[in-house]
């Protein structure tokens, strides 16, 4: 049997069911293809010299984010010189963005771009096989005779094929994550996915990047059928124990009718009889009374809402946010009135900020009464309008610049130059940001 084995190198270890490679797990289960998962959350680079004796695959599969890239290289290197003969497979958002660079890379034979559910079996199969179609699959960077060839369009996979195709992800495979603790909240978490493709464009974002690797075959936001959703978790509770569930969708609530729709069955099949809670990201011109209402009544504790500034000027004109103060401070107002704690994302280090502007964030998020709050230096990351408008000296950005050394961990560094703070003020400034959001909820 043909054996693949992941890569998550997960740089900064922390707690997180990795859905992408779960979908994909199970999608290679479904063809009759065997996998194993090396997750750098918990193992070190002597365990993957000795899984690599031990499990001999025949394919590496690397997931990685323009964080993680290095640390996928690496241990990607270790793979290829413990067998010289196994092909190496290159995912994830850094390398769809950055292919052919990513081919430069002597030890690796393929690219995958975007969304590799239905690209990465017909690959691994067409080479299993010693046939030549994997050169006609859509997505697929690949290396013949020193010449870098493929199709760098892809097409967004039909999200219920999928469910029809496999059971579930394969979320087994993240069982060592299951116990992660999600703002106070303890027990067996759920990992679900239900939609794809994020329709907003926040400059910070590789999204509207992502939107053009594909063709326009299929839609670029998809949706799950909520029957199928339910199910899923249905079999996580009785298979894994599951106590709680995190929805990972960029914004949950961004179809009101989906949203309603999912409130309904969940509360029905999930919440009444099991008693299993879940969190989810919103934003707030995405929610009114009639949501919040529902995902109150349906389970719904603590809802992920990024406010990035509380300067309208940051927020709207820089970062394409287009949402206003009031409508934070009314969302969070509404979500308190329905029992359901707010915990906001928050960024420092936006062209032409000044500490007097990461402030006015404080005091949105003290106005807002938020339960609880993130702050992490703002990263440009490579491929979106904020990078690509620093890197071209945009006008009205006050000077500021890249020094292209991309950050392990984007709560603790940045690759932005910022001429009106430095790396250490906004370290001191978030650290007075969390003991200000913190201290008022003590």
């Amino acid at each position: 049997m043909t054996k693949v084995l992941f890569i998550y190198p997960n740089v900064l270890k922390a707690l997180q069911e990795q859905m992408g490679i779960a979908y994909l797990s199970a999608m290679l289960k479904a063809n009759g293809i065997e996998t194993k998962l090396f997750d750098y959350t918990f193992e070190g680079e002597s365990d993957l010299e000795e899984i690599m004796y031990e499990y001999d695959p025949d394919f590496v599969a690397v997931s990685a984010r323009s964080g993680d890239f290095h640390t996928g290289l690496v241990l990607a290197k270790i793979c290829w010189h413990a067998k010289h003969n196994v092909k190496i497979l290159f995912g994830g958002v850094h390398p769809t963005l950055e292919p052919y660079k990513t081919m430069s890379i002597g030890f690796i034979d393929a690219v995958f771009i975007g969304e590799s559910d239905f690209t990465l079996p017909e690959y691994i199969l067409s080479k299993t096989n010693g046939d030549k179609l994997f050169r006609q699959i859509k997505g697929v960077v690949f290396r013949e005779n020193g010449i870098y060839k493929g199709n760098v369009k892809s097409t967004t996979p039909d999200l219920n094929k999928i469910d029809e195709l496999i059971k579930y992800p394969d979320h087994g495979m993240f069982k060592r994550h299951f116990g992660k603790e999600f703002y106070g909240n303890a027990g067996v978490l759920g990992t679900i996915m239900t939609s794809r493709g994020c329709p907003y464009n926040c400059s910070f974002c590789c999204n509207h990047a992502l939107k053009n690797c594909y063709d326009k075959s299929n839609a670029w936001t998809r949706f799950r059928k909520i029957e199928n959703v339910i199910n899923e978790i249905e079999y996580c509770i009785k298979e894994y124990g599951t106590t709680h569930i995190y929805i990972v969708d960029d914004t949950f609530t961004m179809n009101k009718r989906h949203v309603i729709s999912f409130c309904d069955e969940y509360k029905k099949r999930i919440y009444q009889p099991h008693g299993v809670h879940f969190y989810c990201m919103i934003r707030a011109d995405t929610v009114d009374e009639e949501v919040i209402g529902h995902l109150a009544g349906a389970g719904c504790k603590i809802v992920l809402l990024g406010i990035e500034s509380g300067v309208e000027r940051i927020r709207n004109d820089i970062y394409n946010k287009k949402v206003n103060n009031s409508d934070i401070i009314n969302i969070v107002r509404l979500a308190h009135e329905n029992g359901i704690k707010v915990i906001s994302f928050n960024m420092i280090g936006s062209p032409t900020e000044t500490l007097e502007d990461a402030e006015k964030t404080l005091e949105l998020n003290l106005d807002a009464n938020v339960d609880d709050a993130k702050m992490t230096i703002l990263t440009a990351f490579p491929h979106t309008k904020l990078y690509d408008d620093i890197a071209n000296k945009r006008a009205d950005f006050g000077g500021c610049g890249i020094n292209n050394k991309m950050p392990i961990n984007y709560y603790a560094g940045t690759n932005i130059i910022n001429p009106n703070m430095t790396l250490e003020q906004m370290l001191d400034f978030q650290e007075y940001f969390y003991a200000a959001v913190r201290g008022k909820n003590d």
